[in-house]
């Protein structure tokens, strides 16, 4: 993806696409530490020592002669050193009289005073290309006046829900929206810019129309970076929406995914734009989302897929598989830490591809290896992520 400006109240979670640097030193000079007074430390041979004051150094109004031989400037906190001094006196270390200060403790040359650049140099480095960036980093920039950072473009994905020709009833159109607002929600939850296509209710119409017109906006396909449409993937072949888009020259390869029954994941391009055509129920196609989905929209922006808690993790069977968890390649299921550290997965019960409300209480995906038994304390990969943050 190419780079883009963005403000710095907007960046949080967004990938840095170029090297931020200061350009200037942070401080840019050297200030005192504590409110007190500024002063030569040569000059305190003998305690106590008296010094004339000869003015005040202040945040609004900072001082802006030379301290010579004797004398001393009250100064607050996070205010440049006046020229001459070289060491800063706290203010519970001396007694005042009306025109002196009584310094009554040794004061050491550079004591309470913050050097120029100690906390961020002119030039360094502030946050690095490819880095996720945190409040941390926008406190960094904030600090040296960038209003803006470079940053990885947000991918705008367009998203079609296209019923099968026998999901035309009321409830079915409900669960189509559902759908479609589910994989919106998803697509932003990425940092991904969703495009709402809409849901093709009406199979006739040709595909240009679906992809070009919503609410009377028009969408240049070329303006997209890819296309997700849910539905009619189990027989391509006979669906108006693939089939039209055969017709526009986009080139679709069929992989089978098996969750609790065989499903279809279409995958292809359209004027060089990337498709995914999810699976039609519900459960298949959140599960599609994490695995294939994700993974690609996170690299799309250079992210991974540990920033946003998809974690691959070894864990142990609580028990054996049963016929029907035989038959999938992936099952969702809920893991527990034991004190040892050791993760224990359980495989839902109910596994179902109508079973939404079991899917969205469990917190993993466990892959299943076919080639191998799958029994109690057999080690599996599963996928943690929080099923919450993609509940309808």
């Amino acid at each position: 993806m190419s780079s883009e400006p963005v403000v710095l109240t907007e960046c949080i979670g967004r990938i840095i696409s170029a090297n931020v640097t200061s350009r200037f030193s942070v401080p840019n000079k050297n200030v005192s530490n504590v409110n007190g007074y500024a002063i030569k430390s040569a000059d305190i041979t003998m305690l106590p020592t008296k010094l004339r004051v000869i003015g005040k150094s202040h945040n609004q109004n900072p001082f802006q002669g030379m301290i010579k031989d004797g004398q001393a400037v009250e100064i607050s906190a996070g205010v440049p050193i006046p020229e001459g001094a070289d060491a800063i006196v706290p203010l519970d270390e001396v007694s005042i009289d009306p025109k002196n200060v009584i310094i009554k403790e040794f004061c050491p040359k550079g004591q309470n005073i913050i050097e120029k650049g100690i906390d961020i140099e002119n030039g360094e480095t502030l946050i690095q290309a490819g880095s996720l960036v945190s409040f941390r980093d926008i406190a960094k920039a904030a600090a040296v006046k960038l209003s803006w950072l470079p940053v990885v473009r947000q991918p705008r994905i367009g998203v079609i829900v296209a019923p099968e020709e026998n999901q035309q009833d009321s409830q079915s159109l409900y669960l189509n929206h559902a759908k479609l607002q589910t994989l919106l929600s998803f697509i932003k939850l990425l940092g991904g810019i969703p495009i709402d296509l809409g849901i093709a209710i009406d199979m006739t119409a040709p595909i240009e129309d679906v992809l070009t017109y919503k609410n009377e906006v028009k969408f240049a396909v070329q303006d997209m970076d890819m296309i997700i449409i849910c539905g009619g993937t189990a027989m391509p072949q006979e669906s108006l929406i693939w089939n039209s888009l055969g017709q526009f020259g986009a080139k679709i390869e069929s992989f089978s995914v098996k969750y609790t029954n065989d499903e279809a994941l279409l995958m292809g391009a359209l004027k060089n734009i990337p498709l995914i055509g999810m699976p039609s129920s519900f459960v298949s196609m959140l599960m599609s989302s994490i695995l294939f989905l994700g993974p690609a929209l996170l690299k799309m922006m250079g992210k991974t897929d540990e920033n946003f808690g998809f974690t691959k993790r070894l864990a142990l069977l609580s028990r054996n598989l049963d016929v029907i968890d035989k038959k999938s390649d992936f099952l969702y299921g809920y893991t527990k830490e034991k004190e040892n550290g050791e993760m224990i997965v359980t495989p839902s019960s109910g596994q179902d591809f109508l079973m939404l409300s079991a899917l969205a209480k469990s917190d993993c995906i466990i892959y299943v290896d076919h080639s191998r038994p799958l029994t109690q304390g057999t080690t599996v990969e599963v996928i943690e992520c929080a099923w919450s943050r993609f509940r309808t």
